[in-house]
C-alpha cells in the first residue's frame, strides 16, 4: 500500500514527516483506514529533503513526470485508487502529494498548484480541492501516527509518548498518551477511522468498534477496539479486545500516575 507506506509504516517515515511541513485535506467521510488503505477522497501534501536528499522514490509502474518545471515520479497503488507523486527539488525541498480517489490528472493538477510559504501550505487554485477541507497539519498527523505506532508495540514507544501495556500479549490492553492540540482527535480519526460519538472524562471521545473478525490492524499487530480523547493537553488512547462500551468504562478509570506509581513502572521497564 503506497499511501500508508509513504506516510507512516516505517519509523524513518515518521521521523521524516515530523521534520517536514504540510497538510492533510479530506472529504467529510475520508479516512486512511489502516485495514483497507483508505476510504473517501483525501490528499496529503508534505515536504522533505531539506538535508539535501533528492530521492524521489521508485515503485511498481512508476512514471516519470515533470511538475512545476522539476522532475517528478508518479506511483499508482491499490488498483490506482491511491497515488503518490514526489517532485523536486523545489526551493531546497522534495514535495510529496499522496491522494486517494482522485484521478491521475487531478493529482497532477493539484501538485502543479501547491507550494509552501514558510510553514503554510498554499493552494493556488482552491477548486482543485474538489470539495475537500483542511483536516490537520502534517505535524498533528505525525502525532496520531506516533501514538498508533506505540500502541501497536509499547515496548518501543515513539519519542515523547507515554505507554503502558497491561496483561498477557495475547489478551492485553494498552494506554498511550502524548501532548496534542485540542483538535488532536481529527488526525487520529482520519488515520484509523471510527467516530467521535462518545465521551470519556467528560470530553468528546473517538471510538473504533471492532469484533474478532475485523480488529483494527496497525503494522501487523491487532489493537482491538479503540477509545481516544483529549484531556489536559494530551491525546490519550486506550486499546483492547473488548466491546467498545466496556473499553469506555476502562477509559473512565484512567488517571495520572502518582510519583510512586510512575517510579514502579520505570523500575519494571528498566
Amino acid at each position: 500500500m503506497v499511501a500508508a507506506a509513504t506516510l507512516i509504516t516505517r519509523g524513518s517515515d515518521v521521523a521524516a514527516i515530523s521534520a517536514s511541513v504540510g497538510y492533510v485535506f479530506g472529504a467529510p467521510d475520508a479516512s486512511l483506514n489502516l485495514r483497507q488503505g483508505g476510504t473517501g477522497k483525501w490528499a496529503v501534501l508534505f515536504t522533505t529533503g531539506r538535508d539535501g536528499s533528492t530521492d524521489l522514490g521508485t515503485g511498481r509502474a512508476a512514471v516519470d513526470v515533470t511538475v512545476q518545471g522539476v522532475p517528478g515520479v508518479l506511483i499508482p497503488a491499490i488498483g490506482d485508487q491511491s497515488l503518490q507523486l514526489s517532485f523536486g527539488p523545489r526551493d531546497g525541498s522534495i514535495y510529496t502529494v499522496v491522494t486517494s480517489e482522485i484521478s491521475q490528472a487531478d493529482t497532477l493538477a493539484f501538485a502543479e498548484s501547491v507550494s509552501i510559504d514558510g510553514e503554510v501550505p498554499v493552494i493556488a487554485d482552491v477548486s482543485l480541492l474538489r470539495g475537500m477541507q483542511p483536516l490537520c497539519s502534517i505535524t498533528d498527523f505525525n502525532t496520531a501516527c506516533g501514538i498508533v505506532l506505540t500502541a501497536s508495540n509499547p515496548a518501543y514507544p515513539q519519542p515523547r509518548i507515554s505507554a503502558t501495556q497491561y496483561g498477557a500479549k495475547s489478551d492485553h490492553f494498552t494506554l498511550t498518551s502524548q501532548r496534542a492540540p485540542a483538535s488532536g482527535l481529527a488526525p487520529l480519526q482520519f488515520l484509523v477511522g471510527g467516530k467521535i460519538n462518545a465521551t470519556a472524562h467528560g470530553e468528546p471521545a473517538l471510538t473504533f468498534v471492532t469484533d474478532d473478525s475485523e480488529a483494527l490492524l496497525a503494522f501487523g499487530v491487532e489493537l482491538g477496539s479503540v477509545v481516544a480523547w483529549i484531556e489536559g493537553g494530551r491525546l490519550i488512547m486506550v486499546t483492547g479486545r473488548l466491546p467498545v462500551d466496556e473499553l469506555l468504562q476502562l477509559a473512565e478509570s484512567v488517571r495520572p500516575a502518582t510519583v510512586d506509581e510512575w517510579a514502579e513502572v520505570v523500575q519494571v521497564a528498566v
